[in-house]
């Protein structure tokens, strides 16, 4: 790998260098990250490490620029097959629990609409029945009241 001893753009002297970062890389990562976790470091053309088993392009993946030498190295990290399946596995349950607590919840919310409803309906039937009653008697003294008069005045 080529790298400049100066400013890029220059004339200056270029020093090729063989850089291996395996050894840092296996002292500094946490050995549950390396077993859990593939890792790549490339510069966007060439492939410099790949940790753990590469099999296709991932479909979620962490990506950031590091720069070493004057050059940007791109890192890349993404979950091994076993890590999504063991996630995955617990996920059907959670789903599950959640499922049965939403249809409590909205069986709970119907059960206790439809009573207010029936509630409300017996009101209003009370109401009207009042209603009823008190139209007879205002029917009744306005019999009354109007048969009276008829006698006084003629």
């Amino acid at each position: 790998m080529p790298l400049s001893l100066g400013d890029e753009g220059h004339n200056d002297p270029v020093l090729v260098a063989r850089v291996n970062p395996r050894p840092l890389l296996d002292s500094v990562i946490d050995g549950r990250i390396r077993g859990n976790h593939n890792l790549e470091i490339s510069d966007g053309t060439l492939t410099f490490l790949k940790l753990g088993v590469v099999a296709g392009k991932p479909r979620y993946w962490e990506e950031q620029l590091a720069r070493f030498a004057n050059r940007y190295w791109q890192v890349r990290i993404w979950p091994t097959g076993g890590l999504v399946a063991t996630r995955m596995a617990r996920l059907d349950t959670w789903i599950l629990i959640g499922g049965i607590c939403a249809s409590c919840l909205i069986t709970l919310v119907v059960y206790l609409t439809l009573r207010i409803r029936a509630r409300h309906l017996r009101q209003v039937e009370a109401h009207m029945a009042a209603l009823e009653w008190l139209n007879q008697i205002s029917s009744a003294i306005s019999g009354k009241l109007g048969s009276g008069r008829e006698r006084i005045i003629a």
